[in-house]
């Protein structure tokens, strides 16, 4: 009797254990998926920001244009000038 009482209990603590493992690979994956997502959320602030500024940009370029030849000479000069000027 003691031989099949102990092979049940070997049995019983295989199933808990493999029940255990089971709930650790569930968990694994739940976080996994969880970094994704923030991945995912990360990269389309990413972009969200990239598109933000190009627009900027595209204003700033188009705020240029309007302007007189005379007042777009003088943004551009001011332009070399703070890219030429030494910092101290």
């Amino acid at each position: 009797m003691r031989g099949v009482e102990q092979g049940q209990e070997k049995k019983r603590s295989q199933k808990i254990g493999g029940l255990c493992h089971q709930g650790e690979e569930e968990e694994e994956e739940e976080e996994e998926e969880e970094e994704e997502e923030e991945e995912e959320e990360e990269e389309e602030e990413e972009e969200e920001e990239e598109e933000e500024e190009e627009e900027e940009e595209e204003e700033e370029e188009e705020e240029v244009m309007l302007m007189d030849p005379f007042e777009c000479c003088e943004k551009l000069g001011e332009l070399k000038l703070s890219f030429h000027t030494p910092e101290a």
